[in-house]
């Protein structure tokens, strides 16, 4: 060993720490049990924290109206309808529901089992969910607003009738 590692030592010995050491000096698994704590405890902060940071940001979005739209299937659109008893409808759903569409004085449905969701910036607003090509029937329906109606979303299908398109008889003489 060299004159500056004994001087070290000897330095570390008039000390407390120096006064520790040669109080578990017989003792051999003390240090190592020490440095193995130590480890752990370090390990155990550092793997903690990662993942905390990453939680924190993965829950947190960038704002709390970011994009409805991504939440819409492909094949569907997201159809915004005007709500004839809309005060009954507010007392009896949150954000979704399932329901079924009727033209006010027209005892059969437009549409039923269709998924109805509030607007998140303005609740007295809601939407429909329907499969793109159907959303004609509903956009085409002549009277609005329409009077919903609330279905049980485990029992409900999604149907909406097509009208038969007129057929022609053309007579030639």
């Amino acid at each position: 060993m060299s004159a500056r590692a004994i001087a070290t030592i000897q330095k570390l010995k008039d000390t407390k720490i120096g006064e520790l050491w040669t109080t578990y000096q017989d003792r051999a698994w003390f240090l190592p049990t020490l440095v193995i704590g130590i480890c752990l405890i370090v390990s155990i902060l550092v793997d903690t924290r990662g993942k905390t940071a990453t939680i924190t940001a993965a829950a947190r979005p960038s704002s709390p109206y970011a994009g409805i739209d991504t939440f819409i299937p492909d094949g569907d659109v997201l159809l915004p309808v005007e709500v004839q008893n809309l005060e009954s409808l507010d007392s009896l759903i949150g954000q979704y529901g399932v329901v079924d569409l009727y033209q006010p004085g027209n005892p059969v449905a437009i549409a039923k089992g269709l998924k109805i969701i509030r607007s998140p910036k303005d609740p007295s607003e809601f939407s429909v969910l329907v499969p793109e090509t159907e959303s004609s029937t509903i956009i085409s329906a002549e009277t609005k607003p329409f009077l919903v109606v609330v279905q049980n979303p485990s029992r409900a299908e999604q149907k909406i009738p097509v009208a038969p398109k007129p057929s022609r008889i053309v007579i030639e003489n």
